[in-house]
């Protein structure tokens, strides 16, 4: 539990600093007006994970997803880091006062099931068939052509298997650990506690509703998953979160509908 641990520290971390450098360059590309400190933090190291698989994949073509691999993705992040901190942008805070006690509760409930079944052997019996053996290939060799003969399903070239191969550590000679799949989730549940946090602060909205609503039901269908480096797990969460996140562009629309009507009476 304290190796699953280290390694979700270790992901958030450069997950934030990646995510963090893609989204400042989309901004400057679409010449976005908006301030990056304002967006949410679980949603930059979401796409600080996609940017990390774009850039595993990549390197999975070339060399196997071993220590060097890593070596090279610590180094940058290395220096994307100094240079963000150079730009004195700090990395996420919580203001204690503002949050309330079963606030607290829920997360360290929800934290412990998280990393508890995080733990547990692989439930998912597609891990046997495929996962497991596509993941150790990437941990090897890098990609190999014709695979796919051996085996239809080491065909499949899921970029999901690709970052839990990257993020697995197998180079380190204790075992091949298959996490990332709580990272992902832990990082989607702070995205939708915090519509949680609002609600019990009496802020009823209906993103607030829905995002409370949404947690239950990702621990209902995939809950068990999170040991598991499954192919559809990612997309299960996503589709909630992307759902939770159409609901706030709609409740947001609609309170400035609100407000513009309101100025025009006045």
């Amino acid at each position: 539990m304290l190796a699953t641990l280290l390694i979700w520290i270790y992901i958030l971390i450069f997950s934030y600093i990646y995510g963090w450098t893609i989204v400042e360059l989309i901004a400057r590309f679409v010449r976005l007006n908006t301030e990056i400190e304002t967006f949410s933090k679980p949603l930059i190291i979401l796409v600080g994970l996609c940017g990390i698989n774009t850039f595993a994949a990549l390197l999975s073509l070339m060399i196997n997803l071993s220590w060097f691999a890593q070596t090279i993705f610590l180094l940058l992040g290395i220096f994307l880091g100094w240079r963000l901190r150079k730009k004195n942008v700090r990395f996420p805070s919580i203001k204690l006062a503002s949050i309330p006690w079963m606030f607290w509760i829920l997360v360290f409930l929800v934290f412990y099931i998280m990393l508890e079944n995080g733990t547990h052997a692989a439930v998912n019996p597609d891990t046997g068939i495929y996962h497991a053996q596509a993941i150790r290939w990437m941990e090897t060799y890098p990609a190999v052509p014709g695979l796919g003969n051996l085996h239809s399903r080491l065909a499949y070239n899921s970029n999901w298997l690709v970052i839990n191969a990257f993020f697995s550590f197998s180079f380190l000679g204790i075992r091949s650990f298959h996490v990332l799949p709580g990272v992902f989730l832990l990082v989607a549940i702070t995205y939708l506690m915090g519509g949680t946090n609002k609600l019990l602060q009496r802020e009823i909205t209906i993103t607030n509703v829905m995002k409370t609503l949404i947690i239950p039901l990702i621990f209902y269908t995939v809950g068990s998953q999170i040991s598991s480096p499954g192919t559809d797990f990612p997309a299960i969460v996503w589709t909630w979160v992307t759902f939770s996140l159409w609901i706030e562009a709609f409740d947001t629309k609609i309170e400035t509908l609100q407000n513009s009507i309101r100025l025009k009476e006045i």
